[in-house]
């Protein structure tokens, strides 16, 4: 049997390979940080996870901002084999309850401002964590369904329900990993390449954040999403290879 593909693993063989190389950029800091510094931080977000009681096969919800703590986050669930869920900072109470409901979550990772709905959380469940995050032990109401444990998912994430009624999907490592090298064949990202994300990581992360870290890219992240924001940086860029995480930029 095949050994079992961990992205987080994938990761930081990328950051074995260009220590030195900008894995991401903040502009609202600006602060920058290394493939080597950025691993270092994820371990030790992994360590503190461990510490509080996350084990492997746990699923986490991340209601975090986009950023390099998302970044981080999302990396050191995975480091301790457990399953992301993101729940995006801008959902209404009633859409983040759906998510309670629909998923089997065992604890979420947030920040002060962005807690999950209060009945779904265990007493005395809070545990500071680095950064100024928190992680909540959660009352799930729900289990996984049958075979779960041997998908080794990755993801579970609601869509938007633009179509039909929204539904938890699963994505596995296995399947990430399969997506953004199809989607490198074409996008050939490299070390020497820069992304300006303009993003929502809840939203969007696989076949784009973790295929940018997986390649050795550097990844701009924008203050805000707003014109005033954008113009004046992609006019400082160098004319280049730079690579937009949309189709349009303004």
């Amino acid at each position: 049997m095949a050994e079992k593909i961990n992205l987080y693993d994938v990761f930081a063989e990328t950051a074995r390979r260009w220590p030195k190389r900008k894995a991401c950029i903040d502009l609202a800091t600006p602060a920058a940080l290394s493939y080597r510094e950025l691993v270092e931080r994820i371990d030790r977000a992994a360590d503190a996870l461990v510490a509080a009681g996350v084990r492997p096969g746990a699923s986490i919800g991340l209601n975090l901002r986009s950023g390099p703590e998302y970044i981080v986050w999302a990396y050191a669930a995975w480091r301790c084999r457990g399953t992301i869920v993101p729940i995006a900072v801008e959902l209404v109470a009633e859409e983040k309850q759906d998510i309670h409901r629909g998923i089997h979550l065992d604890a979420v990772i947030a920040s002060r401002r962005e807690q999950s709905p209060q009945e779904f959380l265990k007493p005395n469940g809070e545990t500071p964590l680095p950064g100024g995050a928190v992680l909540l032990a959660v009352r799930s109401p729900c289990e996984h369904p049958p075979g779960f444990a041997e998908i080794n998912a990755a993801f579970i994430r609601f869509t938007s329900g633009t179509t039909d009624s929204s539904k938890g999907v699963v994505l596995s490592h296995e399947t990430v990993f399969e997506r953004i090298h199809a989607a490198n064949d074409g996008l050939r990202i490299g070390p020497d390449d820069t992304i300006v994300w303009l993003l929502s990581m809840s939203y969007h992360f696989t076949v784009s954040i973790v295929a940018y870290l997986t390649f050795g890219g550097t990844i701009l992240l924008c203050e805000n999403h707003l014109g005033v924001t954008r113009i004046p940086l992609l006019c400082s860029l160098p004319v280049e290879r730079i690579l937009f995480s949309l189709d349009s930029v303004l």
